[in-house]
């Protein structure tokens, strides 16, 4: 969830959280106790029981412990065996956890990107940035094995209504606000399109 979102319903006093789950973990093994209006960006902390564990794995990836994890994937020992390190359940998402506790998710594993000049980076955070804008309905970064980034970007479908020159100049305005914040590395690029940056209106999708 763009963290924008939680800081406009808690300004309005909604006391809103963004937790942790998946099927494999059946429920939450993560969670804010005794923090209202929890800081944006953060899913929580382990259940302060002893029995839920979270640790963060040599290259990001989020480790879980719990005592409602499942047991296996049905009729797939080999998929079992995979997401099972040393009992820890490996799930897939990459976090980092400050010195209090609280930890936050930064990406998935397997949508990770290395460049040409071997700099790893984490897409979902920017694509999520990108989508804060009511300009644009999708967000997709690419730049695996390239010397840089440039990003695919579906408008929205108000946003697909303007002309095509000033959607441009929009999208643009829009890319420029989000590489403001970003590392040199992270930034995007204008692609090899008539528009700088690729983009393709709602009737894309399929």
């Amino acid at each position: 969830m763009p963290e924008s979102v939680i800081a406009i319903w808690q300004i309005r006093g909604l006391d809103l959280r963004e937790n942790y789950g998946l099927t494999e973990t059946a429920g939450c093994p993560i969670a804010h106790f005794d923090q209202p209006f929890p800081r944006p960006g953060f899913i929580g902390r382990e259940f302060p029981d002893p029995r839920f564990q979270v640790k963060v794995a040599d290259d990001g990836e989020m480790l879980l412990r719990a005592p409602l994890l499942f047991d296996g994937y049905w009729r797939n020992p080999a998929e079992t065996e995979a997401v099972f390190q040393d009992g820890w359940f490996r799930t897939g998402d990459l976090m980092e956890r400050t010195t209090h506790g609280d930890i936050r998710l930064i990406g998935r594993k397997k949508d990770v990107i290395i460049t040409r000049g071997g700099k790893t980076i984490n897409p979902q955070p920017i694509e999520t940035r990108l989508k804060e804008s009511s300009l644009i309905n999708e967000a997709i970064i690419v730049g695996d094995a390239r010397k840089y980034l440039t990003v695919l970007l579906e408008p929205s479908t108000t946003a697909a209504a303007r002309s095509a020159e000033v959607l441009a100049e929009r999208l643009r305005a829009e890319v420029a606000r989000v590489n403001a914040d970003l590392a040199r590395v992270e930034q995007l690029k204008a692609g090899h399109t008539d528009n700088g940056y690729c983009a393709a209106g709602p009737q894309a999708q399929s």
